[in-house]
This record gives C-alpha cells, sequence and structure tokens, in this order.
C-alpha cells in the first residue's frame, strides 16, 4: 500500500505491546458503526497566505 508505514508497537488496552499481539475484536463498536476517535485541524485561505485556525490551542490539546 502506498505510503502505509508500520510500527513495531501498538497501544491498545493501556499498554505498548508488540504490533502482532494488537488484536480487536471483529464485534468492536468501531467497526460496525463507524466510532473512532481522530485529530482534524482548519485552515483557510487569506490574502496573506493559508490561515490555520487556532493553531495554539490545537497544539496545546
Amino acid at each position: 500500500m502506498a505510503g502505509f508505514k508500520s510500527y513495531p508497537y501498538a497501544y491498545i488496552n493501556n499498554r505498548i505491546v508488540p504490533i502482532e499481539q494488537a488484536n480487536v475484536s471483529i464485534m468492536t463498536n468501531a467497526l460496525h458503526y463507524g466510532i473512532g476517535i481522530f485529530g482534524g485541524i482548519k485552515a483557510y485561505d487569506s490574502p496573506t497566505g493559508s490561515a490555520i485556525f487556532r493553531l495554539d490551542d490545537h497544539l496545546l490539546r
């Protein structure tokens, strides 16, 4: 897959484990309903170039 980077460890169930042991049940809500966690940031065109909305606040989170 283009751009895919594999990592040797994963954080799952409050532990860091080898990637081979990081399993998710097929019954998890994330798979059935698309529930998950993601972050995003807004950027806009402005007369002086791109403007990122509240970048400092975003980085503090």
